[in-house]
């Protein structure tokens, strides 16, 4: 069973993926509960094609529509469970910090998939025509959407532009404190080796993935007189050898370390 509002094409397709290597996958059958609304749809959020690549997997499968659901719940059988803030999509699995509870006791299992049946109760069960009926309609109005937010008044959306940037900005100051720049991807860089040794090419995309904001190859940001963006490799660098200089990490073997213990 999956309960989540938002599932992309990617990430369903490695679910399939997934079961499908298993030996008794034609036997198996998969329940899924999600927020079928519009806004979810329009939003990027849900892609319903990823719906459809479900049903035709082969599979016995059954689709509840439940508006409103927020929960992000996978379970195998009534054997274990993973309670999770992460949604089905790539940005979730791959990006976001996200956090979650893996729970191999089946008797506990067995309640959660209770619930979640509890939950479904509430929900309709959806036949695959309805939803690719329910595709065609969406995609109309997706066409409607897209032309809408283009023929906006372009003094609207430059002022918006402009007012986003302000609140960007704002919400930079209040991410990055009273630290200097260096000293923020200091941080960065200590969370990341905590995993283990890595080296700085590895580094690069997943501190770019940490700080999206702060490491915009596009732009450069100067907020109170110190800079983000375009440099931020340098702002790496820097925070390396203040890393290393202080004694919480070394490089050995073309990778770093964290020293355990700091």
């Amino acid at each position: 069973m999956i309960c989540a509002p938002f599932i992309t094409s990617v990430e369903m397709a490695r679910v399939i993926e997934k079961l499908k290597a298993r030996s008794a996958y034609n036997s198996m059958s998969v329940d899924l509960i999600t927020d079928l609304r519009p806004d979810t749809i329009l939003g990027g959020s849900l892609h319903i094609q990823a719906l459809l690549k479900l049903l035709d997997a082969g599979f016995e499968t059954r689709i509840t529509a439940l508006p409103r659901v927020h929960a992000k719940v996978y379970l195998a059988d009534a054997n274990v469970a993973w309670i999770t803030s992460a949604n089905l999509t790539t940005a979730a699995l791959d990006h976001n910090l996200e956090y979650g509870v893996f729970i191999d006791e089946p008797s506990t299992a067995e309640k959660i998939l209770r619930d979640m049946n509890d939950y479904a109760q509430l929900g309709s069960v959806t036949t695959r025509l309805q939803i690719q009926n329910y595709a065609t309609v969406v995609e109309a109005l997706r066409a409607d959407y897209e032309s809408y937010r283009k023929n906006s008044e372009i003094k609207f959306r430059r002022h918006f532009r402009e007012r986003l940037e302000k609140a960007s900005v704002e919400a930079i100051r209040l991410q990055i404190g009273n630290r200097s720049a260096h000293a923020v991807f200091a941080d960065a860089i200590t969370f990341l080796l905590r995993s283990g040794p890595m080296t700085t090419k590895e580094m690069h995309p997943k501190i770019q993935a940490l700080l999206p904001e702060l490491c915009d190859d596009n732009r450069d940001r100067v907020i109170d007189g110190r800079h983000f963006g375009k440099l931020w490799k340098h702002h790496v660098r820097t925070a390396q050898q203040y890393l290393k200089r202080t004694g919480v990490t070394d490089y050995e073997n073309g990778a770093w370390r964290l020293i355990r213990g700091e």
